[in-house]
């Protein structure tokens, strides 16, 4: 999402204004800050090779999520059909030649279709090319990601690890933050403002 002009910030100030909003960021920027120190120290990556990834892992979902050609509500994956989304990926490359996974059926209808590029990443993160293009070769040396110039940037073999270590955690942290704000009046306030007109 765009950086909201000058007069939209000015309407969502005004919206803010009678609400319990210290609080609510304290607790926010505390996710935050947790966050991206367990992406350090537990799965001991950069912060913007995590987002790279993160931006690996959303076109997949996107990818699995859509159905003929349209995105649909009813292809959303729970956690559990989103871990045998990996397994089913990792299982299909793991132990093939790079010229055997090129040669995929979905890799090829993939490469149609507005595959993951280096570039689309630079402009996704606002990251310069050549830092892209760097810390993705060392995802892949890692088999975090597997790339190749005719079919773009997918998940690699040892993302399911980072799935199933991290995200648990992500999501207690995430539902102990909303429960909180639900208590406080936060939750609430953030669904009641109308962002309709910013």
């Amino acid at each position: 999402m765009k950086e909201l002009s000058d007069k939209d910030k000015i309407i969502a100030i005004s919206k803010l204004k009678d609400h319990n909003f210290s609080f609510g960021m304290y607790t926010f920027a505390s996710f935050v800050i947790d966050y991206f120190a367990r992406v350090k120290t537990h799965l001991k990556m950069d912060y913007d090779s995590f987002m790279i990834v993160q931006v690996v892992v959303t076109d997949v979902i996107y990818h699995a999520n859509r159905k003929d050609g349209n995105y649909k509500n009813e292809g959303n994956k729970n956690y559990m059909a989103l871990e045998s989304l990996w397994d089913n990926m990792i299982n299909k490359y793991q132990n093939k030649s790079t010229l055997e996974i090129l040669s995929l059926p979905e890799m090829n209808s993939r490469a149609k279709n507005n595959r993951l590029s280096i570039s689309s990443i630079c402009l996704i993160l606002n990251l310069p090319k050549e830092t892209v293009r760097r810390k993705i070769q060392a995802l892949v040396r890692k088999k975090i990601l597997f790339s190749s110039d005719k079919n773009g940037i997918v998940i690699g073999e040892t993302y399911k690890k980072i799935f199933s270590e991290f995200v648990p955690t992500t999501v207690v942290q995430m539902s102990r933050m909303m429960k909180t704000w639900e208590k406080r009046g936060i939750t609430k306030a953030l669904l009641d403002m109308d962002t309709s007109n910013i």
